[in-house]
């Protein structure tokens, strides 16, 4: 969850500010470069502070938790392919959100999108304890 918030956080509050009043990226009217180079660079910047938050996390969550099934060094070339396609993919809704959300209404971002993203992405109860559900 922290590499899914700092991912979308980090593209969409600045492009959000960004859009405010003149309705353009001050990037773009800096740096006479494509449009598609500007939103690729947020996506990577996003990506790259996604991951810096997982590889934070994800020590001290094995600390605090114990052992966690799947998060062992015998699967690191897995953990980090999840890691770097999620902070793209969350790195490129953070893009999306960023431009088709206006200023004043940044807060239902909030509690619309990412508060049913964290309660339905089994951050609070294990994937297991779905299993009640189903019987």
């Amino acid at each position: 969850m922290s590499l899914a918030l700092a991912a979308v956080q980090s593209v969409a509050l600045p492009l959000v500010a960004d859009f405010g009043w003149t309705k353009e990226i001050e990037d773009r009217l800096l740096a006479p470069v494509a449009s598609q180079l500007i939103a690729l660079e947020k996506i990577i910047s996003g990506a790259v502070q996604g991951v810096i938050a997982a590889v934070f996390v994800l020590p001290l969550a094995r600390l605090i938790m114990g052992p966690i099934d799947g998060l062992a060094l015998a699967h690191f070339g897995e953990i980090g392919a999840i890691l770097i396609l999620g902070s793209i993919a969350f790195s490129a809704i953070g893009l999306y959100l960023g431009t088709v959300i206006e200023g004043p209404q940044v807060g239902l971002m909030f509690g619309l999108i990412i508060a049913p993203m964290i309660m339905f992405g089994c951050a609070y109860y294990p994937w297991s304890g779905l299993d009640t559900c189903r019987r």
